[in-house]
């Protein structure tokens, strides 16, 4: 809703001043969270409650996503939290005034567009099996969404950054909502989102900008090839000493692999410590592509012996 209909009142508005568009858009909204509140303010308040925000957000998804999502709890708590006036404070007043339904049908038609994306990343990198995603877990995630921008890293301290800023509850886990708020302001990094007054983004409220924070790194498309090809080497060599094949490697497996590059034996469990950032005692090939990528004399070391360097300089010393 928010992108095709107000694309096109900017479009049909274009020989108008920017005063008379916003003015023009701001009808429009008024109009839409009136009709919103006929069909669902039931007790007459003048709002939605929370019991009265349910059937709206199922309706919403149905009639604009064409596909009809039952919010959970966790959903309408980060709702309230992000749309209803003073709630980040504690001082909400627990009803979703007219002002306030299109922030909520705005971050709703977020989560919905994104919905089985944001799905597949929580079950797969929910490693602890809590129903959130924590710090750790964050840092796996964004590893893996920095592939499609072609980032050399997400540094550390910009993932806590987005954690922070996520982490609307404050529970040290995000929901799958905080989840989509989480992948805005990585966009929001990128560069690839920027806030606008024409086409508010609701996802986006109070996300407080940081300038102390590194800017995204991208890589050549010869120095993107480049990692690519030894990132296809390290995943191989995991595969080959991953016993039993369940996609992590356990102290024995990791052992053997550091025993072949040319460590000693007992000194694969001080290793296995410093690559295993969530401490559930094994090493997923997430884990492991970032430590061997990284800055250390052993992860050095090691990517010299799992993926030989060629003439060109490797694309992991750009991380």
């Amino acid at each position: 809703m928010r992108g095709g209909r107000y694309k096109g009142i900017l479009v049909e508005d274009a020989g108008k001043s920017e005063q008379a568009v916003l003015a023009s858009l701001v009808e429009q909204q008024k109009q839409m969270s009136d009709t919103i509140l006929k069909a669902f303010d039931k007790d007459k308040s003048g709002g939605l409650c929370r019991i009265e925000l349910v059937p709206m957000l199922k309706q919403y998804s149905l009639e604009v996503h064409k596909e009809e999502v039952q919010p959970t709890e966790d959903d309408i708590e980060f709702l309230f939290k992000l749309c209803d006036h003073g709630a980040l404070e504690g001082k909400s007043d627990g009803i979703i005034t007219r002002d306030e339904v299109l922030w909520i049908t705005d971050a709703w038609g977020e989560f919905i567009r994104r919905k089985r994306y944001i799905m597949d990343l929580m079950k797969r990198h929910d490693f602890d099996r809590s129903g959130g995603i924590s710090r750790d877990e964050l840092y796996d995630i964004l590893d893996e969404v920095k592939e499609k921008d072609k980032l050399a890293r997400v540094p550390p301290e910009v993932t806590d950054w987005i954690f922070t800023q996520s982490d609307i509850s404050q529970t040290g886990a995000l929901s799958c909502m905080e989840l989509a708020r989480a992948l805005c302001a990585y966009d929001m990094w990128v560069g690839n989102r920027v806030r606008t007054v024409s086409q508010p983004d609701r996802m986006m409220s109070f996300i407080s900008d940081d300038s102390s924070l590194a800017g995204p790194q991208r890589l050549s498309d010869a120095e993107w090839r480049k990692r690519q090809k030894q990132k296809t080497q390290i995943l191989e060599m995991l595969r080959r000493h991953d016993l039993n094949g369940d996609d992590v490697l356990e102290l024995k497996e990791i052992t053997a692999l550091f025993v072949q590059v040319g460590f000693p034996a007992e000194q694969a469990a001080v290793l296995l410590a410093s690559i295993d950032r969530n401490g559930d005692g094994v090493v997923t090939p997430e884990e492991f592509l970032n430590w061997v990528c990284g800055t250390s004399s052993d992860a050095k070391r090691t990517l010299q012996v799992v993926a030989p360097p060629s003439s060109t300089p490797s694309a992991c010393t750009l991380a």
